[in-house]
This record gives C-alpha cells, structure tokens and sequence, in this order.
C-alpha cells in the first residue's frame, strides 16, 4: 500500500475539519476531478484509514454524497503518517448535523486556497471546538448592567465557530468565523439566544479587549477582530438591516455563501453596514 503525499494532505486536513465531503475534496485536493477524488478515497477506506457517512447535498435536489471522517482505529497508524498528531472525531448523530461543519470547512479551504494564490499571505486557524467559550464573566463587570440573556456568569455566552488569524509582512489581522446557515433567530425575546445576542456579545467583548488573551499565543497586539459573517442569500438583508442598528464600529462583516463559492474568500465580496454608502470590502489589502 503506497500513501502519496496528497493522501497525507487530505487525512492532515480531514483531522484538522472534522469531516470533508467527496466534493470539497474533489474541489480543493483533486482540481475538481470527483472520479479521480473517488477513486482514491476508496483506496483509503479499503485500507481502513478513512470512514464515512452519507448525506443529502445542499440545494441538491435529493443527491446523497459520502463524509469522510478518520477512522480512530488505525490512530497509531495515522499518527505515524505526516510528523503530526494527528484529531479523531465521531460522526454526528444525524449526518444533517453535519451541514454547518461543512460550510465551516469550505470557508478554512477556501481562505487556504487564497493564501496559496497570493502568497505573501498564511493563516493559522482554530475551529470553536478548540476555542475557550467567551463567558458572561468574560465580558461585563457588573450583572446589573448586562443587556445579555440572563444567564449564570460562568455559562458561554458564543463560541466562535472558528478563530482565523491572517498574517502578512504588514502584519496580523484576527477573525471570528460565523456560519449561519438559517437556523438561529435573528432577533427574539429577551431570554432567548439569538443572532442579535450574539452580536451585541462580541460587541461587549470587543469594549472589554479580553481577547488580548489571544496575543499571547500570537505574539501580536491584536487592535481589534472582526466578526465574518456567511448566511444565505435570503438572509443577508436581514442581518444588515440588524448591524446598522447595533454595529457602529462595522466589526461585522457580511457575505453569503454563494459568494464564497463562486469566487475568492479575498475579493471585495463583504458588507459593513455601517460603512460609508454600503460599499462591499476585501479582508485583504491587495497592492
């Protein structure tokens, strides 16, 4: 049995995104050649690196593809592969589940294309599983005071479902990845968890500058972040109509996922609300 070095590549990045799918594979290791990614992810589940699930596509009309996950059996085996140890995940309960796990993956795949084009840029990256949730005692002195939801200071107010930091030789620049796939309320009742809670938390957090605690790590003085924000097209006006309200710094930047997949994650493809006349950005200054 011979592993190329593209096998060790697509199992590094399967480990590092929980799961891919044939088509996100296809895409980004295969030059977007599905028989050839199918040819070969066989191959490694026939040698019992690799197991897999099936799902309904995306706006797909009904079509099932297969999800790769590693298989935690051959972990000594997988872990000699590459110099790196190497992340073990469960398949979801409900392969549906794993939608909002995918997109995630396709906007980390789709920035590491990006940074490959353009060169003068790397990214390190780390999904919410591994991020310490932001707590309420993370972000306000004072109970009395808080417009969140009234919970216990030690719950999670968000977790970020992933943290990016883009680094270039002007330097480093710190993002908080937020996929919303149409599920969450945009803005609800007083005690519920909604969209708008969640802005107005990073808002607070952003004020309170904890996340300097990420410079360390870094060994950067991180400014400020900027939240992205990918929804669906149905979606988008909504989510600018609600960060004009609450967004007066324009940490909130907004794209929706057919952007992302026709093009580059680097092109001005972004709203800032509050930005002058709605212009639409790049999460990069390109010369």
């Amino acid at each position: 049995m011979k592993i190329t070095k593209r096998d060790i590549e697509v199992l590094k990045w399967i480990a590092q995104l929980k799961y891919l799918s044939t088509s996100l594979i296809a895409k980004y290791f295969f030059d977007g050649k599905i028989k050839v990614a199918r040819r070969r992810l066989k191959y490694l589940c026939d040698n019992g690196f690799l197991l897999w699930f099936e799902k309904v596509q995306v706006n797909s009309c009904g079509r099932w593809e297969r999800v790769y996950y590693l298989n935690k059996n051959r972990k000594p085996e997988i872990n000699c592969l590459g110099g790196v140890v190497f992340s073990f995940y469960h398949p979801p309960k409900n392969p549906l589940f794993a939608n909002h796990d995918l997109e995630i993956a396709n906007f980390i795949l789709c920035l590491k294309g990006c940074c490959a084009e353009h060169g003068e840029y790397t990214f390190y990256h780390q999904l919410g599983n591994e991020i310490r949730a932001v707590r309420r005692s993370d972000i306000e002195e004072d109970d009395q005071q808080s417009g969140l939801p009234f919970i216990g200071r030690n719950k999670a107010v968000f977790i970020p479902d992933a943290l990016i930091v883009l680094q270039s030789e002007k330097g480093k620049s710190l993002f908080f990845l937020e996929i919303d796939t149409g599920k969450e309320v945009i803005s609800g009742f007083r005690n519920a968890a909604d969209v708008s809670k969640k802005f107005k938390a990073y808002i607070d957090y952003l004020q309170c500058k904890k996340y300097q605690h990420l410079a360390d790590k870094h060994n950067f003085n991180f400014k400020g972040f900027r939240i992205l924000f990918v929804t669906t097209p149905e979606r988008i006006n909504h989510i600018q109509d609600l960060c004009q309200k609450i967004d007066t710094q324009g940490i909130v930047w907004i794209t929706s996922f057919d952007k992302i997949y026709q093009g580059s994650s680097f092109n001005p493809i972004w709203h800032v609300p509050c930005a002058e006349k709605n212009e639409l950005m790049a999460i990069v200054k390109k010369n």
